[in-house]
């Protein structure tokens, strides 16, 4: 499985490439720090997974999400964010995309695991 991780707090892609690495140990992880890098490598990647925060520099989250989708490539998508606002989760939904509230902690590994369906 290969999963890409994308957030622009390198202390966020840290604590979530660690929850990921218990709980599938042996997906490859792609950490990136910004939406607009994640998708030059998105189409050649085809990751199985992603995780994404929606707050970001250069492309916000959900605007990453709208142009996965758009490739028509099936990519599993967990929204990490702080932004909880009932639109953006309601967006989320609507996108197909979980939304898991940060701070994320190893206590919300199972709702990692059940996203991807493990």
């Amino acid at each position: 499985m290969k999963i890409f991780v994308i957030d622009d707090s390198s202390f966020s892609r840290k604590a979530i490439m660690s929850v990921l690495r218990e709980i599938v140990p042996d997906a490859t992880l792609i950490p990136f720090g910004d939406g607009e890098e994640a998708l030059g490598r998105f189409t050649e990647e085809k990751p199985d997974a992603m995780t994404v925060d929606i707050v970001m520099p250069k492309i916000q989250g959900l605007e990453l999400i709208e142009k996965v989708r758009a490739t028509g490539i099936p990519t599993t998508i967990i929204a990490i964010t702080s932004d909880v606002q009932t639109s953006t989760r309601q967006r989320c939904a609507a996108l197909g995309a979980t939304f898991i509230e940060k701070p994320f902690t190893k206590e919300k590994g199972p709702l990692l695991a059940q996203a991807l369906s493990l």
